[in-house]
């Protein structure tokens, strides 16, 4: 009698073997089949799956035929910043990460936007909570922070007719709002302070500014002027 022999084909899914490997394999029934280590930089190898993700396990006999697909995983930590210090909330861990990740939710805070980083401070580099995003690991792992940032307030200058440079001012909610600017110098006139809509408070450098926070918003502030006696 004949014994049934089976195909088992691997794809390394853009792993190496660590020695010569036919990725198409013969097998009589009922025997194990020798699969070599399989090692991909930077990458978790999670083992042989169908396509349905179920692992096969080859310390097994062989008894049917198979294509398999080397799974490669990483571990997504995720840390928090609380009593001051990063925390990773293991809970959130997901040791399992293939690439395309769900990002998890995050609670809100009054005038601040919230997001995932690679880094601990704000960088070019940011993702939105409850978003797929695209990972890339390194050393097997990826670390995300939870970054809470301040929603940004800008004041703008009307110098009224004086003369001087007058960009504008960028503050974020959370952080010290000091004004910034020079005085303006207008002929024949005075400067004194510079004034929000409906606030008779004269504002000058260095002046706090907190009082006129808007979330995401823009004001202008108006250069004031009394005239000089000659």
């Amino acid at each position: 009698t004949w014994a049934t022999v089976y195909t088992v084909t691997f794809s390394p899914n853009g792993g190496e073997f660590a020695e010569s490997f036919n990725t198409t394999q013969s097998v009589y029934d009922g025997e194990v089949l020798d699969v070599p280590d399989i090692h991909k930089d930077n990458y978790i190898f999670y083992g042989w799956v169908l396509e349905d993700n179920t692992v096969v396990d080859f310390s097994q006999p062989v008894t049917q035929n198979y294509n398999v697909t080397a799974r490669w995983v990483f571990t997504v930590y995720y840390k928090q910043y609380i009593n001051e210090a990063w925390v990773i909330n293991e809970q959130l861990t997901n040791t399992e990460a293939t690439g395309y990740v769900l990002l998890p939710e995050c609670q809100s805070r009054t005038n601040y936007d919230v997001y995932w980083s690679p880094t601990d401070y704000l960088d070019e580099t940011t993702y939105s909570p409850n978003t797929l995003q695209e990972l890339v690991p390194e050393g097997g792992e990826v670390t995300l922070f939870e970054l809470y940032v301040g929603k940004l307030f800008t004041i703008e200058f009307d110098a009224d007719g004086g003369e001087g440079d007058f960009p504008p001012n960028y503050f974020r909610y959370g952080q010290d709002m000091y004004l910034y600017s020079d005085n303006p110098l207008k002929e024949n006139y005075e400067f004194v302070g510079w004034f929000a809509e409906r606030d008779e408070t004269a504002y000058q450098n260095n002046s706090d500014v907190s009082g006129l926070y808007r979330a995401n918003g823009t004001i202008t502030l108006t250069a004031h002027y009394v005239p000089v006696d000659e």
